[in-house]
């Protein structure tokens, strides 16, 4: 497997890495896991999940199992508000039983009116940095279906 800088973070992460939103979905109770588990074994160490996916990240978190210190989790929130996003960053990490999430992301960015709530006063973003200031997020990002909102 083939690393690379995860921007500008200082994280190495495999080129290849795992979307885990279909792992929600999943019916059959070990595919998850093993999935997780041959994506390790193959050097995988980069694992993107959402608190959305329904239970994607409980199933990642077994699937990581003793190796969640080695590997790197991106996880996400669509959150409006500082109150909205700090359930869901206490939420996910506890679905993903690890004390950090290495990269979060405000996740859906949909027009300008919605970037400007989200990073605005009482808005998810605010919760976000608290959560960077207490160790519980690594990095911040951001994400949206439209590139023209990301330039």
């Amino acid at each position: 497997m083939q690393y690379r800088e995860f921007g500008n973070t200082g994280l190495k992460v495999s080129v290849i890495g795992l979307g885990c939103g279909l792992l929600g979905h999943a019916t059959k109770t070990k595919q998850p896991f093993e999935i997780v588990r041959k994506s390790i074994e193959y050097g995988v160490n980069y694992f993107d999940t959402a608190y959305a996916y329904a239970d994607s990240e409980v199933k990642l978190s077994l699937g990581l199992g003793d190796d969640r210190k080695k590997v790197y989790i991106s996880s996400k929130t669509m959150a409006k508000t500082k109150e909205e996003a700090w359930k869901n960053i206490r939420e996910s990490l506890q679905r993903l039983k690890t004390d950090y999430i290495d990269n979060y992301h405000l996740h859906c960015l949909e027009n300008e009116k919605d970037i400007g709530v989200r990073l605005g006063s009482g808005g998810a973003l605010e919760a976000l940095k608290e959560a960077h200031d207490q160790g519980l997020i690594k990095h911040i990002g951001c994400s949206s279906h439209q590139s023209r909102l990301l330039i």
